[in-house]
């Protein structure tokens, strides 16, 4: 958020040209014990990123903001918290680059 308003968003009004990838994830709308801070710190994301749409459209700049929420994504995340993935449902988890891959499709056709 401090970098979004600080410089980067101000430069691509500006400009009139940019766009203002948040990531998130899936849990900011899902809630378990275990998970409230990582939940909470989520949930942030989505309304912070659609209040800035909002805001870019009421000034009408072309700067596009999107929020990333994906699920279960295979990263050196869960092995710093001591996590297996796999004591989960193996058809939840997705690949890093599945996930770019699915994000960079969805913002072409926007």
């Amino acid at each position: 958020m401090r970098l979004t308003h600080a410089a980067a968003l101000r430069d691509m009004v500006r400009r009139r040209k940019g766009a203002v990838i948040n990531v998130s994830s899936v849990a900011a709308f899902v809630k378990s014990a275990g998970g409230t801070s990582y939940s909470a710190t989520n949930s942030v994301d989505e309304p912070f990123t659609e209040g800035l749409r909002l805001e870019l459209k009421s000034v009408d700049s072309p700067v596009r903001v999107q929020a990333l929420c994906p699920g279960y994504t295979y990263t050196e995340f869960h092995d710093t918290m001591g996590w297996e993935p796999r004591e989960r449902a193996e058809e939840l988890w997705m690949t890093s680059d599945f996930v770019v891959s699915e994000f960079a499709e969805g913002a072409r056709s926007r």
